[in-house]
């Protein structure tokens, strides 16, 4: 897909009729047109980085090619642009359709949910999906049932699974989120998660050894696993 440039004032009109979704001290981040069309945003942090030959917005693309072809569903970007103007890149993409997963498992904790989210983050990293800034407002629970991903911006990816320590640490990500870890709780504790999580993981006994250690350091010194 080519980037394609725009002038400033084919930005604005662009975006005339959007809402501003999200933003920073820098600006805004992204616009939800009233088609239902994201607008993300990519500003080069630094002078002299690979941001200047590898735009964000082409990493973004990226990501969204690479996850879709390891079999997970998240968003289709339609258009790559630049506004040199504004020193900004963007994507184009239409709403991953469904109801965030932090909204689905406060009207419904049910462990039929955690079982299913245990089971999509172990798939993920078997894969050897590292998605850095996930959270439960960065999965989405689609109409059919299934799990999908958003804000893709911040996602590594390894040829192989991810080892144990990896893991930990991107569950670490998801559970430090603020209002995020009491969600996943089932009688007071996160064992039913990390035992789900664990039973679909394609760990072996060394590696599922080192994940429990890890588990003990990061997150929970006195989980026991019951398998």
């Amino acid at each position: 897909m080519k980037m394609q440039t725009l002038t400033e004032a084919q930005f604005q009109s662009f975006i005339q009729d959007a809402s501003l979704m999200k933003s920073d001290r820098h600006g805004p981040k992204v616009y939800r047109r009233p088609d239902e069309i994201y607008v993300k945003l990519f500003r080069q942090r630094r002078q002299f980085s690979l941001a200047a030959i590898w735009p964000y917005a082409e990493r973004f693309h990226r990501n969204s090619l690479t996850i879709t072809r390891r079999g997970f569903d998240t968003i289709k970007v339609d258009a790559m642009y630049t506004c040199p103007e504004i020193d900004r890149t963007m994507v184009v993409y239409k709403e991953l359709k469904g109801e965030l997963l932090h909204d689905a498992l406060e009207k419904d904790l049910s462990r039929e949910r955690i079982e299913q989210l245990a089971g999509f983050l172990a798939a993920l990293h078997d894969k050897g999906i590292y998605f850095r800034s996930i959270h439960m407002n960065n999965i989405v629970l689609q109409p059919g049932g299934t799990l999908g991903l958003i804000d893709i911006a911040d996602v590594r990816f390894r040829w192989h699974a991810l080892g144990a320590l990896r893991r930990v640490r991107n569950l670490c990500h998801l559970l430090n989120i603020q209002h995020g870890p009491q969600l996943l709780y089932v009688d007071g504790k996160l064992n039913y998660f990390l035992d789900t999580y664990l039973r679909f993981a394609k760990l072996g006994f060394i590696r599922k050894a080192l994940f429990t250690f890890f588990i003990h350091r990061y997150i929970d010194p006195e989980y026991k696993p019951a398998i």
